[in-house]
């Protein structure tokens, strides 16, 4: 290769700068064809620019993961444009495999709602088409697309290596941002887990939420609490428990109470006999039997298979009304022993 002086690698320079940049903003530029030279070095410092830009916005992509749902979003979102790099190099003709519908599910919880992974996308080469569709140019480079991949791949794993690290001891725990009472988290901007998700919602946490009512708490208080947050509120039940068993006559009513209950237990043991009320359904089991059912000697209905005596607590004494029937049944006949003369 022959070669070039400092006055063409200046102007080489200057052409690669000012190509990128228009491709970047989406316009397509004609390269000069005449001098063989000068296109080989422009296609090289395109290449190398293309991944220096590429390298640039993964490190700022980096720069903005600062807690572990920002990390997790960040790794499904670079697994969802490896999706789509695939799918590209499958088939590159194919234009449906090049287009990214915007008004997708997909695309919005991977692509739009996370942040600067659109700049990414039209970092490699998509470019917005009437607001409603990212596309990719049929001059589809696999060698480049295989690349990013790689570049994915790498970052991905170093996110990995980061969410398999045991968290640092951040100190004592923080109350929520959004003033509930509750402990925040880190994690989720130190919020809770409530207040996270009614921010992600698009809700102020603290939009129906009043002041607590006790003096010199700043936090919001909860209308099923007395509008006390929680921390007033346990102390505040805490205070109530410790005046009442401090008093002399709480103890013994205690035991009476006890007494009292105990006394019920024993009445509820001694109550009478419980009726069949609903005679459609077994009293065992409660299965619908049919009308035709022969109730047992304890006076409940049963269904077949509770009819007999040994399937349910019988409280029937067969015993003692057999030797009554008998007794009805067999009357002792007792003739005179002597006949008597007249």
């Amino acid at each position: 290769m022959p070669d070039i002086d400092d006055s063409q690698k200046l102007k080489i320079t200057e052409m690669v700068s000012r190509d990128h940049q228009a491709r970047y903003n989406g316009i397509r530029t004609e390269l000069p064809s005449d001098d063989l030279k000068t296109n080989f070095f422009l296609s090289m410092g395109h290449a190398l620019a293309h991944d220096a830009a590429i390298d640039k916005e993964l490190f700022e992509l980096k720069q903005t993961l600062d807690t572990r749902m920002r990390k997790l979003a960040m790794k499904t979102s670079f697994a969802h444009i490896r999706k789509i790099l695939e799918n590209i190099l499958k088939n590159p003709a194919n234009i449906k495999s090049r287009r990214v519908l915007m008004k997708n599910f997909a695309y919005k919880k991977f692509i739009g709602d996370v942040p600067r992974v659109l700049a990414f996308m039209k970092t490699i080469g998509f470019v917005a088409m009437n607001d409603d569709v990212l596309e990719i140019g049929p001059d589809v480079n696999v060698e480049f697309f295989k690349g990013v991949i790689l570049k994915l791949d790498a970052k991905t794993t170093e996110i990995d290596f980061e969410l398999s690290q045991p968290p640092d001891d951040a100190g004592p725990r923080k109350q929520c941002a959004g003033r509930c009472g509750f402990f925040g988290n880190p994690e989720t901007d130190d919020y809770c887990s409530l207040c996270f998700r009614s921010r992600l919602a698009g809700k102020d946490p603290a939009t129906n939420s009043a002041e607590c009512i006790s003096q010199g708490c700043v936090n919001f208080g909860n209308p099923s609490k007395d509008k006390l947050c929680n921390k007033c509120w346990h102390d505040r039940e805490e205070r109530r428990k410790s005046s009442w068993v401090s008093r002399t006559w709480w103890l013994p009513l205690q035991r009476a109470k006890a007494k009292l209950r105990a006394i019920w237990w024993f009445q509820q043991g001694c109550s009478p006999r419980p009726i069949q009320v609903d005679l459609r359904k077994c009293w065992a089991c409660s299965k619908k039997i049919p009308l035709t059912a022969v109730a047992c000697r304890c006076g409940y209905i049963f269904c077949s298979n509770h009819r007999s005596t040994l399937d349910h607590d019988c409280t029937f004494n067969f015993r003692r009304a057999h030797k009554v029937r008998l007794q009805q049944l067999n009357p002792q006949i007792q003739g005179k022993k002597f006949d008597r003369l007249d």
